[in-house]
């Protein structure tokens, strides 16, 4: 649209599409809820329990009453600046346009360069937990705590008067501190919607054989999708298979990875049930038969190679119960047709 002349651009401009008209007021709506959610309410944000009265910060930062105005004026600058590749710069007023101005920059995505790693992906408890630290302290040194724990003990002449900043920092490390606690069911639910929205659909199963691992391995649930990556690779245009080389050394030579790897074929296929503690047993006793030194471990990194392309996956009994029986087969197969004895 940039292209187009003056008046037609500007007619352009004045009379939006339905699409477009659709996406702006979405983007109006959540941004109001993420601007009254920053003035108001000190838990409970994303309202998973009736509203109460001990959800509400005694003391409020930021002005309602300008907010959705600046929403509004935000949204339509933006469609501008996509439009006309225009050079814009909102100014506002410091202190009661704070909010707003956050929550635009939140959905966009731009507020990471100003306040750190900030994205999608923190654990729900955790930013419950960094929320109520902003400005005040639980005491006792503890920087972890449910919310639950943290209402009795607020009292508002314990909240510090003085300016301070959200260091996103320590959201961070809050959110893998409660990865880590989460039950691996938890986690697993925690994560799947995380992956839809990044285009990924992952049966709940699959994520259940690998969130004992995802939760040594995470800081944020945003990061399972580099994780976890070999979920879905053949799913578009089948799995590109790790060159030969890449799977034999000096500890398991090209003879030694095939027959190991047919092997594991063999094993994976006539498992009952496939689960991690009949793989572990079967896998690490052909392990032991095949590499030079009698060890399992030269074997199953080749073999966790093999299953996922990746270097850096969960472990490979995990791996292999998450990828299921057939796409496991058809993966090693592929495999083993590249080793020349």
């Amino acid at each position: 649209m940039a292209e187009l002349p003056m008046p037609e651009l500007l007619d352009a401009l004045a009379h939006p599409t339905e699409d477009d008209v659709a996406a702006m007021d979405a983007w109006w709506r959540a941004d109001n809820y993420l601007t009254v959610g920053q003035i108001y309410l000190k838990s409970n944000p994303l309202l998973r329990s009736p509203l109460s009265a001990d959800d509400i910060k005694p003391r409020l930062l930021g002005h309602w009453g300008t907010s959705p105005g600046l929403n509004l004026i935000y949204v339509h600058l933006n469609r501008l600046i996509q439009d006309t590749d225009a050079n814009v710069q909102m100014v506002v007023g410091p202190g009661y346009a704070a909010p707003a101005v956050l929550a635009n920059l939140f959905l966009e995505g731009t507020l990471a360069p100003r306040a750190g790693a900030y994205s999608f992906g923190y654990a729900y408890p955790a930013l419950n937990t960094f929320l109520a630290n902003v400005g005040w302290s639980f005491g006792d040194d503890r920087e972890i705590f449910p919310i639950e724990a943290a209402i009795p003990r607020f009292a508002i002449e314990d909240i510090n008067p003085a300016p301070t900043r959200l260091p996103y920092d320590k959201l961070d490390w809050l959110t893998g501190q409660w990865i880590q606690m989460m039950e691996p069911l938890e986690l697993a639910r925690a994560v799947r919607p995380v992956l839809a929205r990044q285009g990924h659909e992952v049966s709940p199963e699959a994520l259940l054989a690998v969130a004992p691992a995802l939760k040594v391995r995470l800081k944020k649930l945003t990061d399972a999708e580099a994780f976890l990556r070999f979920l879905w690779d053949d799913e578009d245009g089948g799995f590109a298979a790790p060159a030969a080389d890449r799977l034999v050394s000096a500890r398991l030579p090209a003879g030694a990875a095939r027959r190991g790897l047919q092997a594991a074929r063999d094993l994976i296929a006539a498992a009952q049930p496939l689960d991690v503690a009949t793989l572990s047993a079967g896998l690490t006793a052909v392990g032991e038969s095949v590499t030079a030194n009698g060890k399992a471990g030269p074997f199953l990194g080749a073999l966790r190679l093999a299953v996922t392309g990746q270097d850096v996956s969960p472990p490979v009994y995990e791996s292999i119960v998450a990828l299921g029986r057939g796409r496991a087969l058809a993966r090693l197969d592929s495999v083993i047709a590249e080793i020349e004895e």
